[in-house]
């Protein structure tokens, strides 16, 4: 993010919107000065894709299409889940589906969160579970970063990036409609 900042000074702003459990900056990028919007959201679960899709897409963008992007913003958050990610990259051999707490920030947000879900034969409602919602609704820091990001945007769409086990290249925790995708 700061190598595009710094290419490309006049599209592209770099911001600290929030820290994860155990104190990282969570950091967002926005491109473009058109309306809408687009975001980008990376690694809810430490084991997957974002920054690696995400930063290289924008900078395709700048690079080949800038004119775009006096018609429509881009902001990006590359990597949510920063605490799991970090131990992903230091050699965890498995999927991280949780943050540091233990809570799975996709099923964090608001929305449906009363809904107990029973996705990969894990119980949301169960504080052992991989899945495990959290206490609350948005009781998470990192969930409560992507939130305020996104409030009083133009959004027009928001793309949330998942790939199973991105980093160690193995499909752990496959939803059973996608085994044959």
């Amino acid at each position: 993010m700061a190598r595009l900042a710094a290419s490309y000074p006049d599209m592209v702003r770099v911001e600290d919107i929030g820290h994860t459990v155990q104190g990282r900056r969570i950091q967002a990028v926005r491109v473009g000065r058109g309306k809408p919007t687009i975001a980008l959201i990376g690694e809810i679960h430490g084991g997957e894709s974002g920054a690696e899709l995400i930063l290289p897409a924008i900078e395709h963008v700048l690079a080949h299409h800038s004119q775009l992007l006096s018609h429509v913003s881009i902001d990006a958050i590359p990597v949510v889940n920063i605490d799991e990610r970090e131990r992903q990259v230091a050699g965890v051999p498995w999927y991280l589906r949780t943050n540091a707490n233990g809570v799975d920030i996709n099923r964090n947000f608001p929305a449906l969160w009363d809904t107990v879900e029973y996705g990969y034969g894990l119980d949301s409602s169960d504080p052992d579970s991989g899945t495990y919602r959290g206490a609350a609704p948005a009781s998470e820091p990192e969930t409560r970063a992507v939130i305020d990001f996104l409030v009083d945007r133009p959004l027009r769409a928001v793309y949330s990036f998942h790939c199973l086990a991105s980093i160690c290249g193995m499909a752990l925790l496959a939803p059973a409609c996608g085994s044959n995708d």
